[in-house]
């Protein structure tokens, strides 16, 4: 055994519908959400909700648009990325030590 795998046969139809390959050169390119949509992706990242939650309401509120949460996450990163969110995982940690030093005062 080689361990070398060889392709014989490529059938392109998926559900009654052809796959056309060309597709995949411009699928990222039409995967954009509304400026009405980012804007309240913006708002609801400045306030802290999360990408689950997030989704959870745009779905809901935008019913005619499907939204991937791998796009949901990108977008929301570079809004965090454009306000300096850089480490929230830090910025939670300081919180609650100065918290706590509150609490021992």
């Amino acid at each position: 055994m080689t361990g070398i795998i060889k392709i014989t046969f490529c059938y392109l139809e998926h559900n009654n519908h052809k796959i056309y390959l060309d597709t995949i050169i411009f699928a990222p390119n039409y995967r954009q959400f509304p400026d009405e949509a980012k804007e309240d992706i913006k708002y609801y990242t400045s306030k802290g909700l999360n990408m689950y939650m997030q989704l959870s309401i745009l779905e809901d509120k935008y019913l005619g648009i499907f939204f991937l949460s791998q796009d949901l996450f990108l977008t929301i990163q570079s809004f965090k990325q454009h306000n300096k969110v850089d480490n929230e995982a830090f910025i939670l940690l300081e919180k609650l030590l100065n918290n706590k030093a509150q609490d021992l005062n």
